[in-house]
């Protein structure tokens, strides 16, 4: 289990790599009866050479709880749309670490909303 400011470090750079269509979220332990107690976070474009700020341990193991309460609800965030010109400029312009920023910002909000604490284990 991740706290909160763990989400914020480790998990900025898979997210956002999913927002990107670069990584997809895998499900190995599923079945129909119950879900995967582990969400693991791939990289799927592989000959995509990533900038250096992009490149993390592949795959990243989420816990299902975790992944369904915190790093969905980021996912779904509208503010991550490509409409979005704070997405666009960053991407465009090559500022990767301002996007990463805000994206490790939010796992950090909605892990502390989910009750998790900011340090601990929660």
């Amino acid at each position: 289990m991740l706290s909160a400011v763990e989400a914020e470090r480790y998990l900025a750079v898979p997210v956002f790599t999913i927002l990107a269509g670069i990584a997809k979220p895998v499900f190995p332990q599923s079945s129909r009866a119950t879900p995967s107690p582990v969400v693991q976070i791939v990289r799927v474009r592989k000959s995509l050479q990533l900038p250096e700020v992009l490149v993390c341990d592949y795959p990243v193991a989420v816990n299902w709880i975790q992944w369904k309460n915190c790093v969905v609800p980021v996912l779904e965030d509208e503010r991550w749309g490509i409409q979005n010109v704070i997405v666009v400029s960053a991407i465009a312009t090559g500022r990767l670490s301002d996007i990463l920023t805000e994206v490790g910002t939010a796992l950090r909000q909605s892990f502390e909303a989910a009750g998790y604490s900011a340090g601990g284990n929660g």
